[in-house]
């Protein structure tokens, strides 16, 4: 790969793919002690539990914001927009090692490139990144990533002196939703320009599963203090 393939890899896998996995974690661990909630009270390990699900609220909430935080012009980002406008900055030398997977991530996505015989790399590349630019939510349209950045800004990074009753509370099922447009762009950038595979053809984000194990890590140790799963359900 070239020089600026090995650059896209590093901010890549820096970026959004721990961010990503960040966030699928903490997910899975509000599921989980969310699904055994009335358990965990009964047993009085609420306190605990609460402390443990209040982190994972923040970590999904920053994780989210640094996905799509736009580049400002005094620091580098490692967010998909700052990875996007690297793209774009490098179109000329970005090398497509894995053409064919790199058609198949935009066919499921129904982001095809249309290409002649005076279609160049360096014009595929821009059409690319065209494509998507287009697919990833931005602030200015999307209420719940408007609404993360207000609980990061007010609540997180600058506690403000304000009513907690007054700031946003999107849904965790809108929250999710938010991670699906990063995983497809680290599956194209991934399968056609690192030759690494995070994506599969059906749309199965390889690492989600990883962060699974978790919720499952969890499930096994409430189980060794004699909490079992109910009906209950938390979260959705």
């Amino acid at each position: 790969m070239s020089e600026q393939n090995d650059e896209l890899d590093r901010l890549v896998k820096e970026g959004p793919v721990g961010e990503i996995f960040r966030a699928e974690q903490a997910l899975r661990i509000l599921d989980t002690t969310g699904e055994l909630a009335n358990e965990i009270n009964k047993n009085n390990y609420g306190e605990v539990f609460s402390t443990f699900q209040a982190f994972c609220i923040d970590q999904i909430i920053l994780s989210i914001n640094k996905l799509y935080e736009k580049p400002g012009r005094s620091y580098q980002l490692k967010s998909i927009p700052a990875i996007l406008n690297y793209f774009l900055e490098k179109s000329q030398s970005l090398e497509v090692t894995q053409p064919n997977l790199l058609k198949q991530q935009l066919m499921r996505l129904n982001m095809q490139v249309l290409e002649t015989e005076e279609t160049d790399q360096y014009t595929m590349n821009i059409l690319i990144h065209q494509k998507m630019i287009n697919h990833i939510p931005d602030i200015s349209n999307n209420e719940t990533l408007a609404a993360l950045k207000t609980l990061r800004d007010k609540r997180i990074a600058h506690p403000e002196d304000i009513s907690v009753e007054s700031l946003p509370k999107p849904t965790w099922s809108a929250v999710e939703e938010l991670l699906t447009p990063a995983k497809d762009i680290v599956g194209i950038i991934g399968d056609g320009y690192l030759s690494t595979a995070y994506m599969l053809e059906d749309g199965e984000y390889l690492l989600s599963t990883d962060a699974t194990r978790v919720g499952r890590g969890i499930r096994r140790l409430l189980g060794n203090l004699g909490i079992q799963a109910s009906n209950n359900r938390w979260r959705r």
